[in-house]
């Protein structure tokens, strides 16, 4: 729900903003994401691993403080992530990327940044205790359709807005959801268990898990926006909106993978800890079999009819974005074909394992947008994007295999077979 708001969101944008205002929204919802990020300090993937092992094990007062004890670190991250923003802020925007349109919203995406910060967190912490419906809404569902209708009704009124009326709307509407999480996850956590003593949760501890987890997953998500840094820096805005547009058509593709991301992180903590190995195999192959299904459908779809679907839903300037659109497809196709990979190094205690793999993957990104950039343009970038993708995925599937024994990529004839008793295979 939330990729597919947010492709919403980009459509009406198309249609209230030029495509150089376009391009620095854009750039300034990547920052904001990046620094939501760095606001979390990994501590939504350690909410997830502590709280659902101890859950798993039956310990449910401790998986209440340590929801408390994560909380109360991600708030005050979260707030210093916005001040760091606010102080960086005009460096980033005029000397980085040369951007006097950003430097506008930048009290703006400092706030934005919080509000995701405490969004992300509070989402992720739902999903730990089991309320997988309620983490879908929270993790961006309610905000993201917040934020479509109010841009929707704008184009209908005004027919056409500036950057910062737009990135306010879009604050406001991450305010909500965020808030609306915390006030959730409060509650969840009081029908836990009686509030209980530290129990050996400390703040060093948990700082001790995040921080790897913090690194691996700012590395990884920047693998998609790092390639519009690049484009934002050495090529015209319009250019950055024609990339954003196309990236965000193509992360369709995964959305069905929304199904991995969103159930299978605390059901891997919790089989990881009860060393149920070959049932955890199982089920990750399964769930990967089944996903790649539709994304197989989806990427067919794009890959043949890309460029009208651009230009119609967006505007005739961005159906030249169609063969950046195929190439990024491309990649997130064998992101889907290796499965949970990732997930599985996250959720067993490989965070450094994990790290490794993504820093080096993101290094290879970056050398090679920077040299593809110059001759080749958005098209370039899309094709080194989509190899980095590859690699990436063909690393973290030989580390899987190799520190946890465990195959992650789909079963495809598996997932058919077994396909009327998933929902058994993932409760069992």
């Amino acid at each position: 729900m939330t990729a597919v708001s947010a492709l919403a969101v980009s459509a009406v944008l198309a249609r209230l903003l030029q495509p150089s205002a376009l391009g620095t929204y854009f750039l300034a919802t990547s920052l904001a994401v990046t620094g939501a990020m760095i606001g979390n300090l990994g501590l939504h993937q350690t909410v997830q691993s502590t709280v659902a092992a101890s859950l798993g094990l039956g310990d449910r007062p401790r998986a209440r403080r340590l929801i408390e004890v994560i909380a109360t670190i991600g708030v005050g991250c979260a707030i210093a992530a916005a001040l760091l923003y606010l102080v960086l802020g005009r460096v980033i925007a005029v000397h980085l990327f040369k951007d006097r349109a950003l430097l506008s919203v930048n009290v703006l995406v400092g706030a934005w940044i919080f509000f995701l910060a405490a969004q992300t967190l509070f989402s992720e912490t739902l999903r730990a205790v089991q309320d997988l419906r309620m983490a879908s809404v929270m993790a961006g569902a309610l905000s993201g359709v917040l934020l479509a209708v109010s841009l929707l009704v704008l184009l209908v009124l005004r027919g056409s807005t500036d950057i910062r009326t737009a990135v306010a709307i879009s604050v406001a509407s991450a305010a909500v959801g965020g808030v609306a999480a915390g006030v959730v996850v409060a509650a969840r956590a009081r029908r836990l268990a009686a509030r209980a003593a530290g129990g050996g949760v400390t703040v060093a501890g948990i700082l001790g898990a995040s921080w790897p987890q913090m690194v691996t997953v700012l590395a990884a998500s920047r693998m998609s926006v790092i390639p519009l840094w690049i484009v934002s820096a050495s090529a015209p805005h319009d250019q950055v909106a024609l990339f954003g547009t196309a990236s965000r058509v193509a992360f369709t593709v995964v959305l069905p993978f929304g199904l991995v991301t969103a159930v299978l992180p605390p059901i891997i903590a919790e089989l990881w800890a009860r060393r149920e190995t070959a049932r955890l195999e199982e089920v990750l192959r399964t769930v990967a079999g089944v996903v790649l299904l539709p994304v197989s459908l989806v990427s067919l779809v794009l890959l043949v009819f890309g460029g009208r679907l651009l230009s119609f839903a967006f505007g005739g300037f961005y159906g030249h974005g169609a063969t950046a659109l195929v190439l990024l497809v491309a990649g997130y196709w064998v992101n889907a074909l290796a499965g949970a990979c990732g997930e599985v190094l996250m959720m067993t205690g490989h965070q450094r394992t994990m790290m490794g793999v993504t820093l080096l993957s993101v290094a290879v990104l970056t050398a090679g947008c920077q040299l593809v950039v110059g001759p080749y343009g958005v098209n370039g970038v899309a094709a080194v994007t989509g190899a980095s993708f590859v690699l990436q995925n063909a690393l973290m599937m030989a580390a899987a295999r190799r520190q946890c024994g465990l195959w992650t990529h789909a079963d495809v004839l598996g997932a058919i077979r077994r396909l009327r008793s998933l929902p058994e295979v993932l409760r069992r």
